[in-house]
C-alpha cells in the first residue's frame, strides 16, 4: 500500500529530532511550564528539530493576546531557539488553537494542523496528535466542530480574553478528565492505526492524545517501523528523541527539569 498524501516537511539537515506532547500546562506557575522553558533554553541546540505534537497547553487560543502574554517567557524561549538554529514545528492539538497568530514573524517556527510527514535521514516520520483517530468518538467530534466553527471564532474574537481563558479552562478540564489514561480499546486503536501507516511506508509514527506512554515495533511484510506515544509528561516525565543513524526513537527523562511537579488544576 502507498503512503497517504499528507503535507511533507524536509528536515534533511537536522542532526536529531526531539519530540514532546500533552504537557497540558495550566499556567505560568506550572512547574511543567518553567521546566519546558529551561529545557528549550538548555537542551535544544542549533541543528535540532523540535516537534511539539499537540496539547502543550491545557487551553490556548492564539487569536487572544492574553494567552501569549501569560506565557511570555516560554514563547520568548521558543523564539530564541528558532533564531539560534533550532527548527521548531508546533502541531496543534485539541486544547491549543490558532497558534500561528502567536508566532507571527518568528524565525524557525512552523505551525501545523492535522497530520504531516517529515522526511529525515532517509526515513519517513508521521506526526499526528491522534485526536481524530477514533471515528466513533462522536462527543469529541462535536466538541471539535463547535470550537472550529466560524461562528464560534467570531464569538471568541468579540469576547474579552480573560473571560475566554476562564471558560476555556473549565471546558477543557471537562473534555478530558486529568487523571484519565486511554483504555485498552483506545490503546489498541492507536497501535492498529500506527501499524497501518507503517504498512503504507512510514518508518516512524509519533502520536499523543491518549496519555498512554507507548513504544511498539512493527514488522509489516519486509518493512519495519516504530510507533511511539509521549504519554502524559506530568506523570511519565519523558520526552522522545532520535539522532541521525539511530534505528529507533527512544524515550528520555526530563525529570530534573520539571520537579517538583504540581497536580493539574
Amino acid at each position: 500500500m502507498q503512503l497517504l498524501r499528507r503535507p511533507e516537511i524536509r528536515a534533511d539537515d537536522a542532526r536529531r529530532l526531539v519530540m514532546v506532547s500533552d504537557l497540558h500546562i495550566w499556567g505560568p506557575g506550572d512547574p511543567l511550564c518553567r521546566g519546558l522553558t529551561r529545557f528549550v533554553r538548555e537542551t535544544l541546540e542549533p541543528g535540532d528539530a523540535f516537534f511539539i505534537v499537540g496539547d502543550l497547553f491545557d487551553f490556548f487560543v492564539g487569536t487572544k493576546q492574553v494567552f501569549t502574554e501569560k506565557y511570555v517567557d516560554l514563547f520568548n524561549a521558543l523564539r530564541d531557539a528558532g533564531r539560534r538554529g533550532v527548527n521548531i514545528v508546533y502541531l496543534e492539538g485539541n486544547h491549543d488553537f490558532d497558534l500561528k497568530h502567536s508566532f507571527v514573524g518568528a524565525e524557525g517556527v512552523r505551525v501545523m494542523q492535522g497530520e504531516f510527514v517529515v522526511r529525515w535521514d532517509g526515513r519517513r516520520v508521521l506526526f499526528s496528535h491522534g485526536d481524530g483517530i477514533n471515528a466513533k468518538d462522536y462527543g469529541y467530534k462535536a466538541w471539535r466542530m463547535a470550537l472550529h466553527n466560524p461562528l464560534t471564532k467570531l464569538i471568541i474574537a468579540a469576547t474579552p480574553g480573560d473571560f475566554v481563558s476562564a471558560v476555556g479552562v473549565k471546558l477543557s478540564g471537562a473534555s478530558r478528565a486529568y487523571n484519565d489514561q486511554a483504555d485498552d480499546a483506545t490503546v489498541t486503536l492507536f497501535r492498529n492505526y500506527a501499524c497501518e501507516q507503517i504498512s503504507r511506508g512510514c518508518d516512524f509514527v509519533v502520536m499523543g492524545h491518549s496519555h498512554y506512554l507507548d513504544d511498539i515495533k512493527f514488522q509489516c511484510g519486509e518493512h519495519k517501523g516504530q510507533y511511539v506515544n509521549n504519554g502524559f509528561p506530568r506523570r511519565d516525565h519523558r520526552f522522545l528523541v532520535i539522532e541521525r543513524g539511530e534505528p529507533y526513537i527512544r524515550t528520555e527523562s526530563w525529570r530534573d527539569f520539571i520537579l517538583p511537579t504540581a497536580g493539574c488544576r
